[in-house]
């Protein structure tokens, strides 16, 4: 067998490779992006897998595998404060970007639950996101462009570095959410939002069909939230987390300035004032203690699994399912975006047969529901002994359609497989 430790040397520098012969997996840290396409350029040759990475592989592969580790390609290639518009190489840390945009009062808006070390690049191949969703989008408005790395090493700018773009197929919301399965991402370009100047958080809590009830008279009303959403008692603000285990917590943010997030609380308190609920406010410097406490609880979990449903569907589906994990004593908290029809379930037991309760619950729960999952997040003991995604959307035709979107861009099927759609 070839030395593929040496080969990939050739490219970058000795130092620059991590080799684990007792995994067959090759750790491979490029300077840029003319290296990662001599890289793909050499694993497509030989069939080796590509496993683009922010950080150390975690997982053992059968075969060799290249994990193209993108923390030396980091910092911002371009930026426009005026024109709201960055554009910032794949390994950047997220927390590092969204320093650099404070200084201009602006951000990234995006309030994913993930840790320090999660890298930019990281966060698109995940779709990740987070409940101010309601108000700013996803990643698929927040991106305008990508450039990409293809499996046969050559190089796509999909998108545009500007806001507003009518090129045709907007093909960066091809890539978000892909996982790695398409193409090594290089750089990213987002569109910026300045900072709120202030901040409010109005954290309604009670039983199920009282917060139920509030929820849908704020829909009706179409109140101007920048977000929505409903929590276990466990994530609900301190001071208010004494309420019953099986209490709701509705979590209505405002980041529209000081008058307007009054006439918001007065509305709140108008529609709440006849419920068997509890209102608490948060502004400012509180609301941001209260959001950091909130992901730093969540990136704790052990295990994680996001659904999808109509957005009709979450209150019933929600109030179900917390009965069944407080009747079976497992150890969970939750978090939905009720308006958009997401949520995630987080368990907290570390052992293995905590986890293969919550995720067989969950599962068995979301199949009868007829709820499309994913599982996120699992220990590697217990990985593929459920079911790792159902969805009632994708049907026989959509499924030869990504197939056949994977075939082109990956052939030979050697970019991070097994882990997208159906083992793609």
């Amino acid at each position: 067998m070839q030395d593929v430790a040496a080969l990939l040397a050739e490219i970058v520098e000795p130092s620059a490779v991590d080799p684990s012969p007792d995994a067959e997996v090759y750790g491979v840290h490029p300077h840029n992006e003319e290296q990662i396409a001599e890289i793909c350029r050499l694993a497509s040759q030989h069939r080796w897998r590509v496993v683009p990475r922010g950080r150390p592989l975690e997982r053992k592969a059968q075969d060799p595998t290249i994990a193209i580790y993108t923390d030396r390609m980091v910092g911002m290639s371009e930026y426009s404060p005026g024109d709201m518009i960055v554009s910032v190489r794949s390994g950047t840390l997220f927390e590092s970007l969204q320093n650099a945009l404070r200084t201009h009062q602006q951000m990234l808006a995006l309030d994913a639950v993930c840790d320090a070390r999660a890298t930019v690049g990281g966060l698109v191949s995940c779709a990740a996101y987070g409940p101010s969703r309601v108000g700013y989008g996803t990643l698929r408005d927040l991106v305008t462009g990508l450039r990409v790395v293809r499996a046969d090493g050559s190089v796509i700018q999909v998108g545009s570095k500007v806001v507003k773009n009518v090129a045709g197929y907007d093909l960066p919301k091809l890539f978000i959410g892909s996982h790695g399965s398409l193409g090594v991402i290089t750089e990213c370009t987002f569109k910026l939002h300045p900072l709120p100047r202030h901040r409010a958080l109005f954290a309604v809590t009670g039983p199920a069909a009282e917060v139920g009830s509030v929820y849908q008279i704020i829909m009706r009303n179409a109140l101007t939230v920048s977000m929505l959403e409903m929590v276990s008692a466990t994530q609900a603000p301190n001071t208010i987390s004494s309420h019953a285990p099986n209490a709701w917590t509705l979590l209505v943010g405002s980041d529209e300035p000081a008058t307007a997030a009054q006439a918001l609380q007065k509305q709140i308190r108008e529609i709440t004032k006849s419920a068997n609920v509890s209102l608490e406010i948060l502004e400012n410097d509180d609301v941001t203690k209260y959001w950091e406490h909130y992901r730093a609880a969540l990136i704790s979990a052990e295990t994680t699994v996001r659904v999808q449903m109509a957005p009709t569907q979450m209150v019933e589906f929600a109030d179900a399912l917390q009965h069944t994990l407080l009747t079976q004593e497992i150890e969970a908290s939750w978090s939905f975006t009720l308006s958009d029809g997401v949520g995630k379930i987080y368990g907290y037991g570390d052992t293995e047969d905590h986890a293969k309760t919550l995720v067989r619950t969950v599962v068995t729960h979301c199949q009868s529901s007829g709820v499309s999952f994913v599982i996120e997040r699992m220990p590697a003991d217990v990985m593929w002994t459920e079911p790792m995604m159902e969805s009632r959307r994708l049907h026989a035709g959509e499924w030869r359609l990504m197939q056949q979107i994977k075939a082109t861009y990956d052939p030979y099927g050697i970019l991070n497989p097994g882990v997208f759609a159906r083992g793609m």
